[in-house]
């Protein structure tokens, strides 16, 4: 089938060649009401943002590191201050990062007595200091 449009010169209509008032113009979307272009999950976001650079004065000088080294930077000077709620964290950050990295056939040398004693007394220390009793 053929067309013959205002000023236009004959052109096949077929599959694949629809008449040219029915096209989708240039930038219009096929399905106005599918997922949005730039859509991100959570995540997606999160990641974003953390690797967002930022400055920060070290001494004297200013140096442009992500958000993501910013923050661990902050957490482990404040816990070098004794701010026990970042030291907590800080440990509990390590261990977890330590085991995600430990092969699963290798598992953590046994705690004798005098191990279990130390931690038992840190734990004991930082629950009176920080008044939480957790």
């Amino acid at each position: 089938m053929t067309h013959a449009g205002k000023g236009q010169g004959d052109y096949k209509i077929g599959y694949g060649k629809p008449p040219e008032h029915t096209r989708f113009r240039p930038g219009q979307s096929g399905n106005p009401a599918g997922r949005p272009r730039a859509a991100r999950n959570l995540s997606t976001i999160l990641e974003a943002e953390l690797k967002k650079p930022v400055s920060v004065r070290e001494g004297g000088n200013v140096r442009r590191v992500a958000k993501r080294e910013a923050l661990i930077a902050s957490l482990v000077n404040k816990a070098l201050q004794g701010d026990i709620r970042a030291s907590n964290l800080l440990i509990a950050l390590i261990q977890r990062v330590e085991a995600e990295h430990r092969p699963a056939d290798r598992q953590a040398p046994a705690m004798d007595a005098a191990d279990e004693a130390i931690i038992a007394a840190f734990l004991a220390r930082t629950e009176r200091e920080d008044g939480t009793g957790a």
